[in-house]
């Protein structure tokens, strides 16, 4: 994986290897929404 840098803007290349680890970014648009319990299992 490697990061580069487009626009301004960091930008992921996608090597095909899965990862291992990172952060998840939870979004709405236009009401404010609460979220709560989010469970991620792992997929294997």
């Amino acid at each position: 994986m490697n990061l580069n840098q487009a626009n301004g803007n960091l930008q992921l290349e996608d090597s095909g290897l899965p990862l291992s680890k990172g952060y998840v970014a939870l979004q709405a648009e236009s009401h404010p929404t609460e979220f709560r319990n989010i469970e991620i299992p792992d997929l294997k």
